[in-house]
């Protein structure tokens, strides 16, 4: 008899503390919910979802456009080499020079002018995968050096 009276008495302890619980909780909910309409709530979480869906709209757009930027950029040029020489003992200063213009791909052209005290004369070779299919002349090829170097820095 006297173990009923203990359970009982545990149960009468357990029913306090959740009404407890209960009462705290209901207050908090009204706090929260105090001159609120469901329609309001309502309305509150359509906005909110369709916040959600415009901003999984746009970060597809700008994922596809970053795609496009960096399929174009591998395009561009972005290996320079530059190397400037005397062509003639005749002439002073290092007035010719070989310029090497590179993609990522190592495509490109090297354009190269000789200066000379009758005129200039203007060359270009088209560089495809760091090879040329025409001759190269030495500063030509410390140019596309310089150039890959340059290229591979980026990285």
């Amino acid at each position: 008899m006297r173990s009923i009276y203990f359970y009982l008495i545990i149960l009468a302890v357990f029913d306090i503390f959740i009404l407890t619980l209960f009462l705290i909780y209901t207050k908090k909910i009204r706090k929260i919910l105090k001159g609120k309409q469901a329609s309001d709530l309502e309305d509150i979480i359509f906005q909110i979802d369709k916040l959600v869906k415009l901003n999984i709209s746009e970060t597809k757009t700008i994922q596809e456009n970053i795609k496009d930027i960096e399929l174009k950029l591998k395009k561009s040029i972005r290996g320079v080499g530059l190397v400037r020489f005397r062509a003639f003992n005749d002439v002073g200063g290092d007035q010719s020079f070989s310029l090497t213009l590179l993609d990522a791909d190592l495509n490109g052209v090297i354009i190269s002018s000789i200066y000379s005290r009758e005129g200039v004369r203007v060359y270009s070779k088209l560089i495809e995968a760091g090879k040329s299919k025409h001759n190269l002349s030495n500063e030509e090829i410390e140019s596309v050096k310089i150039a890959i170097k340059n290229l591979e820095s980026e990285k």
